[in-house]
């Protein structure tokens, strides 16, 4: 037994005609009716009782007929969510990202896919980098969202996962709105080495913590960290009440308030790399559509200066 004979009964049993079930199937009658003849004789009872050019459903074929309804539609869902399966509409994605450096593309990147694909599972993961490459390694999350740091990816690492960068936003200073370089617009590094700064844990982003004492080397000085955050929100209004000044991306001007001024660093230049990073052998349809969606918004519809 086939779908198509359940089909071709239930086309049958809702006309009770041959000739017109015939005629909706788009097939010659004489076939139609060997088909159901075929189907009785393998089920081992009558579906029709034939009387003249009439016919009827036996209470056996009605009985049929709602098993038959039943499993066309289980099938045709199967069928559907194979499709939307195959082509990334349908599963489960695990993202794994961080909330200590803030990105505006993810809610955004993360908004378009659901509304591309309401079927999709979209599991959010708070991981630090290290954690990201390690679950990724392993198979436990499909996309990662992090900041891309020369040698951050070991050799060996490299041929196994893939990256690519989606905005690279130059970094400001948010220092509180009555700092005496507010207004300035501009700003040395070295200007601030004064200053009382926040600034996260190196438990928290080991590279990105070294990474960026760096650059206050090369400005010249080593950071008075007074207060140690872990989420830039929190370190926007750390500023605004007075606590110090600290380091953002141009993008957490979204983040800000009144009592906050972001100034460009002058020098040394001080860029952040955002990007996402993926498994390459990963030729999951889910990640392909998510790929398609991060490459789609980056390239058409971002302007990153908001």
């Amino acid at each position: 037994m086939e779908l198509r004979h359940l089909r071709y009964f239930i086309t049958v049993a809702e006309e009770l005609n041959f000739v017109r079930a015939a005629r909706r199937l788009n097939i010659v009658q004489p076939a139609l009716s060997k088909q159901i003849h075929d189907l009785e004789k393998e089920l081992g009872f009558p579906l029709f009782s034939r009387k003249k050019r009439q016919i009827q459903l036996t209470p056996a074929g009605y009985t049929f007929l709602e098993g038959a309804r039943q499993t066309l539609a289980t099938a045709d869902q199967a069928i559907l969510k194979a499709v939307r399966s195959s082509r990334g509409q349908t599963g489960r994605l695990v993202v794994g990202y961080s909330s200590l450096v803030y990105c505006h593309l993810l809610p955004r990147i993360l908004q378009s896919f659901r509304q591309r694909n309401p079927q999709v599972e979209l599991v959010l993961l708070d991981l630090n980098t290290g954690q990201q490459i390690e679950k990724m390694l392993n198979s436990q999350i499909d996309i990662g969202f992090y900041v891309h740091l020369p040698g951050i990816l070991a050799a060996d690492t490299q041929q196994k996962l893939r990256s690519q960068t989606i905005v690279l936003e130059p970094t400001l200073v948010g220092v509180p709105a009555d700092h005496p370089l507010a207004g300035t617009g501009t700003v040395k590094l070295a200007q601030l080495a004064n200053d009382p700064w926040l600034f996260f844990s190196r438990q928290l982003e080991p590279q990105l913590y070294d990474n960026t004492y760096k650059i206050f080397e090369k400005a010249g000085f080593i950071p008075q960290v007074t207060q140690e955050v872990v989420q830039q929100w929190f370190a926007v209004r750390l500023v605004a009440a007075g606590f110090g000044v600290s380091a953002f991306p141009s993008s957490a001007i979204s983040m800000g308030v009144g009592e906050v001024e972001f100034l460009e660093i002058g020098e040394p230049q001080w860029l952040t790399n955002f990007c996402i990073l993926w498994h390459s052998d990963n030729g999951s349809p889910l990640l392909k559509a998510f790929l398609d969606t991060v490459n789609t918004f980056v390239a058409g519809a971002l302007d990153i200066k908001n």
